[in-house]
């Protein structure tokens, strides 16, 4: 039986869209053989069809402008929780700094128990001390070097004390232990015998801070060197001022931890300090850059 042109054309639209079943198709496909309207009818249709957009040609941009606007928006967030990290890290810094206590005869006591163990007793204000030991020129024991500490934070935050400890658990030969002044003046010999018996011994900061300060500023020189030379090339650009941004944010680091100064009696403790806030200053640039760069290039500066 020969199926009509007008049902034909009803088909057409499920056939030209391939989702007519099996049989249907056969049955169009049939029909097309003998019949030159409908074939020419399937033809156009498939051009119109052509001409007309697919739904992800509209979805994909709006998709695509919607994953930009939650990136920028990610970054405004993480940036103002790394910059509020970055100022607490500060605070924190220069509430924990030691101020070092001079000596005076009841900030450390120390006794000898019958096992030969030392015990250090610290006044009730101390809350922290540093601690360093030598051995003697002749090998036969060690000389220790002692100072006290405490801070704010310590004193009205979390109102720690130390506790007191033994000098030497594994049963050390102690002959001397000084208490060392930060002021540069002689060290005080509050037990044993002297070692130093032709002057005070005085135990010297260090200055390895001032090493990486003043290695960090040779980078950030060169760095800066190098942007000038290469700033009309765009990406060598871009790359220059992100890797002079790493020594910039340790120079700033240190002088948020030490001010001028790079002399240090807790070097680890200092340098931790530093690197930290370094480490959160470089990534608070980051995204600032790329926060200012999204907006400089919407606004058609770019």
């Amino acid at each position: 039986m020969r199926i009509s042109c007008e049902v034909i054309r009803d088909l057409l639209p499920l056939y030209a869209e391939d989702i007519a079943s099996k049989a249907t198709r056969m049955l169009v496909e049939k029909h097309l053989e003998s019949c030159l309207d409908c074939a020419k009818e399937l033809e156009d249709m498939k051009k119109q069809f052509g001409n007309v957009l697919p739904v992800d040609a509209y979805t994909k941009p709006l998709k695509k402008l919607r994953k930009t606007l939650f990136k920028k928006k990610l970054q405004t967030i993480l940036l103002t929780v790394v910059l509020t990290l970055t100022v607490a890290a500060v605070v924190i810094a220069n509430l924990t700094t030691p101020n070092y206590i001079p000596y005076s005869r009841d900030v450390v006591n120390i006794t000898e128990k019958s096992d030969g163990t030392i015990l250090v007793e610290f006044r009730e204000d101390v809350t922290g001390y540093d601690l360093n030991h030598f051995e003697t020129e002749d090998k036969s024991g060690y000389e220790y070097y002692i100072t006290t500490w405490n801070s704010y934070w310590d004193r009205n935050i979390i109102k720690n004390t130390v506790q007191n400890m033994v000098l030497n658990p594994d049963g050390e030969k102690v002959f001397a232990v000084y208490y060392y002044n930060t002021d540069g003046s002689d060290s005080v010999l509050i037990y044993g015998k002297d070692q130093q018996p032709n002057g005070g011994a005085v135990l010297l900061p260090r200055l390895v801070l001032g090493y990486y300060l003043l290695i960090a500023l040779i980078m950030f020189a060169l760095s800066v060197l190098l942007l000038f030379k290469f700033y009309q090339n765009k990406k060598a650009r871009d790359w220059l001022v992100r890797i002079a941004a790493v020594p910039a944010s340790y120079v700033i680091g240190h002088f948020f931890v030490k001010g001028r100064c790079s002399s240090t009696y807790n070097a680890v403790r200092d340098l931790i300090a530093i690197v930290t806030i370094a480490v959160l200053l470089y990534i608070t640039f980051l995204l600032a850059l790329a926060l200012f760069n999204y907006y400089k290039r919407k606004a058609g500066k770019v």
